[in-house]
């Protein structure tokens, strides 16, 4: 399917009222390059008069949270790079139309106090870096469970990891 087609299938210009849109950080990552084009694009088409709050989730594997293990230097090098992409995109994406950005820990009850903290943490970090100086106010970060789960891999549906096949009903 060609670009302009695949984006004519987001635009979101019928919805007058629009005040959330919501992805996933994984999304974001394995989207690479793409990202920045196909999240413009999908801004740029909505009409709503409001501010929008661009939610991006963060499942348990994308705050870097292993509770077994102190993570290795090449681990920790991966995921600054992880992180820094996503907040590169977040700036490109400015220019098609204002949002505010909520950072939003999806996680197991055990890691929410860790996740939150470290999300906290990028932010305070890219701010000290000048990194937030386009958006209206600072990043929210949040902790909500964003639906039910019956079983541990429901958290992941549609998820890129081969060997799961997940989906949920709930």
């Amino acid at each position: 399917m060609d670009k302009p087609v695949l984006f004519r299938q987001f635009n979101l210009s019928r919805s007058k009222s629009l005040r959330t849109l919501e992805t996933t950080a994984e999304s974001v990552t394995i989207a690479g390059d793409a990202a920045l084009d196909s999240l413009r694009t999908i801004l740029s088409t909505t009409t709503s008069p409001v501010l929008l709050d661009l939610v991006i989730v963060y499942w348990d594997s994308d705050v870097d949270i292993n509770l077994d293990r102190e993570p290795e230097l090449e681990y920790r090098a991966a995921c600054a790079l992880r992180h820094q992409h996503r907040f590169t995109v977040f700036r490109g994406m400015h220019g098609a139309r204002a949002f505010r950005l909520v950072l939003c820990a999806d996680v197991l009850d055990e890691t929410v106090e860790s996740a939150t903290g470290m999300l906290k943490q990028l932010v305070k970090a890219e701010k000290v870096r000048g990194g937030w100086s386009y958006l209206h106010c600072e990043p929210s970060v949040i902790a909500e469970r964003r639906s039910s789960r019956a079983r541990p891999i429901d958290s992941r549906p549609g998820s890129v990891d081969r060997r799961l096949v997940c989906a949920s009903a709930l």
